[in-house]
């Protein structure tokens, strides 16, 4: 974890989800400091996995019921948000990264939040094949979004094109050759082209016929699935006056 300023701070996780040693982990902050320059402060901590999270969402002195996004909990729930991204197979040069940052002195309209997010990939996550299971990202370094929030209601259609505008013009500018193509289907892009191949990839066919034989109505079909066309009952909604069921 980085934050802005110069000021970084590095986070393992022990107990519920091991992360590596404690050495390691200083030996690879080493490391990326030893590239990027000396930080303005620096910190190392070890703790369990849930209480970082717990302390990455404002959550350590709340109940697990109320650590949940509102109404159902305490967190509060962003009026607006539009995320774009790119997946990695190898390392990108400095050049690409100032690309990267020069999108944040784009315009920000007052109550918008502009983030840049590296998702680390890679470890055992690497070990199935491509084709080894339905997602086929294995061989995916990390992947790298552009993430326009504004927290407050009402969102007007200015400030929903600016987060457009942003968020498009930090995905062209960590655009191919060092991108692979690929985009993480869990981060849904209404606005990608070539989804099918920039989701699943040589899986699509597998997946399209495993979709044909257990959801041949298309019960679980949407816009960026496996499958294409409307879902049936959006299709029934459509017919005319009288048309047979």
């Amino acid at each position: 974890m980085f934050r802005a300023h110069g000021e970084q701070a590095a986070q393992r996780g022990v107990g519920d989800e091991p992360v590596g040693a404690e050495a390691q982990l200083a030996a690879e902050v080493g490391r990326l400091v030893a590239d990027s320059g000396p930080p303005s402060a620096r910190s190392l901590t070890t703790t369990r996995h849930r209480a970082s999270l717990r302390a990455t969402y404002g959550c350590e002195t709340v109940t697990a019921t109320e650590c949940r996004r509102a109404p159902a909990g305490l967190l509060p729930r962003p009026a607006h948000g539009l995320v774009r991204g790119r997946l990695f197979g190898r390392p990108a040069p400095r050049a690409a990264w100032g690309r990267a940052l020069a999108v944040f002195d784009l315009v920000r309209l007052a109550g918008q939040t502009h983030e840049l997010k590296v998702l680390a990939l890679g470890g055992a996550a690497s070990d199935p094949a491509r084709t080894d299971t339905a997602y086929v990202h294995r061989d995916a370094l990390y992947d790298v979004n552009f993430l326009s929030v504004a927290n407050d209601s009402p969102v007007t259609a200015e400030a929903e094109r600016a987060a457009r505008r942003w968020a498009d013009a930090g995905f062209a500018a960590r655009r191919p050759p060092h991108a692979d193509g690929g985009a993480y289907q869990n981060f849904v892009d209404p606005a990608l082209r070539c989804r099918r191949h920039a989701y699943y990839a040589e899986n699509c066919p597998r997946l399209t016929g495993l979709q044909a034989a257990y959801d041949p109505r298309g019960a679980f079909r949407f816009p960026q699935g496996v499958g294409r066309g409307t879902p049936p009952r959006l299709k029934a909604a459509t017919r005319g006056p009288g048309a047979a069921p």
